[in-house]
């Protein structure tokens, strides 16, 4: 944002400089240029004054020193010519013309004009002297009777000079005021965008899980302290309603469990003392309580972790999958299972803490669930570019692609599972404890049919 805001005053001041600058320096140059003819214009009239009773007897004497005169003070060239257009003074840098006395300018379209009775002046370019020529021609006349005329010639280099070099002045001017541009909108988007950043990073901070980081921004424009202070009051709401709720499930957690524990106590205590079709009631009723206490312990590990901060830790997935896969090697064994795990010595990646432990578990039970006896349940760890990827793959029905796309959802249950133990929410904390930790969750089928429950990390 720094970068646009500064590029947006940037192109502003240029558009601003285009605006002033340039006709500033054309009206410049068209003053320089103007001034030039002018004066030639009007030295040239003086001129015409002083040699017009000279010419008007047909005499030449004293031409030659008055354009002499005026050609050393300003450089220019002088031509005094006679009513036929021939040259009685020539005095000055040459151009394209002879420059003897005698030389015939009648056929110079200026000296044609001034001939004729008009001024005439303008620009033109010297092949001899390889350079533009300022001009300007008029008739030296008395009484309606045109004798002569004079036509004064000026290097426009000079002028030319004075145009570029206001140009360059110019352009100087723009770029230190590009410059301080730059600066100064540098400080002032840095301004009103330091207290942005400072809001992006605090509200990085709370979708982490760390809600008692605040905003605290003193500073700033109004707005963005407005709307610190609104996330900062909301943060605290959060989290003030978030340890309400965990109070509130470490509560439910007790009054939950004791009756549990207490109701399943009396089934048992009822199960030797009933005998006949009775004892068969119990055990069902007995079933019934034992996953409905399954059902509580999940639903109080899934609401720990939505509620719990999610703040971030590294360690060492492989050892996780060696470790887990041999505490469920013995359940497996019994099933009839071959639990296997393939990883490499070390692996680490980013997550929460305890989940890789939890999530392991989740799966390694439901894979055991599924799998057929004789078959096979292998926990992979690997990584590829941008992940560290653990698999748990088993050879058991697997699921439809309908399936897999809900088989997250808290309470989701598969096939066959009305009869079973399962409460839908193992999953769900699967995936809930991989999204914590800034990775993610799937499942694919499985090479060979079954299913591919894998789960992503970051790399550490």
């Amino acid at each position: 944002m720094t970068r646009r805001l500064l590029l947006t005053y940037l192109v502003i001041t240029a558009f601003v400089l285009l605006v002033l600058v340039v006709p500033l320096g054309l009206v410049v140059a068209r003053n320089e240029r103007d001034r030039l003819s002018t004066r030639l214009e009007l030295d040239a009239t003086v001129l015409a004054t002083f040699v017009e009773e000279t010419l008007e007897h047909g005499g030449t004497d004293g031409l030659d020193a008055i354009a002499d005169g005026y050609s050393r003070r300003t450089g220019a060239r002088v031509v005094v010519v006679d009513a036929t257009g021939t040259a009685v003074a020539d005095a000055g840098p040459t151009g394209d013309e002879d420059s003897d006395v005698g030389s015939d300018f009648a056929t110079r379209p200026e000296v044609q004009i001034a001939l004729g009775g008009s001024r005439a002046g303008g620009r033109r370019y010297s092949n001899t002297l390889g350079q533009s020529l300022q001009y300007a021609a008029v008739p030296v006349a008395s009484g309606g009777t045109v004798y002569g005329a004079v036509r004064l010639t000026h290097p426009a280099g000079e002028v030319d000079s004075r145009v570029n070099g206001n140009w360059v002045r110019l352009g100087l001017l723009s770029a230190v005021v590009l410059a301080t541009t730059a600066a100064v909108g540098a400080l002032l988007a840095r301004s009103f965008t330091r207290p942005l950043r400072q809001l992006e990073s605090v509200a990085e901070r709370l979708a982490d899980g760390d809600l008692g980081t605040r905003a605290g921004i003193a500073s700033g424009p109004h707005e963005i302290r407005h709307l610190a202070a609104a996330l900062d009051v909301m943060a605290a709401r959060i989290e003030d309603l978030l340890v309400q709720q965990s109070q509130f499930t470490a509560n439910v957690s007790h009054d939950l469990r004791t009756p549990l524990t207490a109701l399943q106590l009396r089934l048992e205590n009822l199960q030797d003392s009933i005998g006949g079709g009775g004892r068969d009631e119990v055990e069902a009723a007995l079933s019934e309580t034992a996953r409905l206490s399954r059902l509580v312990d999940r639903l109080l590990a899934f609401a720990r972790t939505q509620h719990e901060p999610s703040h971030r830790v590294t360690g060492d997935i492989a050892a996780v999958a060696r470790e887990r896969t041999a505490t469920w090697t013995f359940l497996a064994d019994e099933r009839g299972v071959v639990l296997r795990c393939e990883a490499p010595d070390a692996l680490r990646a980013t997550t929460v803490p305890d989940a890789p432990e939890q999530i392991l578990d989740n799966l390694i039970a439901n894979a055991l669930e599924a799998a057929p006896e004789g078959s096979e349940v292998v926990v992979l760890v690997e990584r590829d570019d941008e992940w560290v990827e653990m698999h748990v793959l088993d050879a058991g029905p697997g699921m439809t692609a309908a399936e897999r796309s809900v088989a997250f959802e808290r309470l989701w249950r598969g096939r066959g599972s009305s009869d079973g133990g399962g409460t839908g929410l193992g999953l769900a904390i699967v995936n809930q404890l991989a999204r914590s930790g800034g990775g993610e969750a799937g499942l694919d089928e499985a090479p060979g049919g079954g299913l591919d429950a894998w789960v992503r990390f970051a790399p550490a």
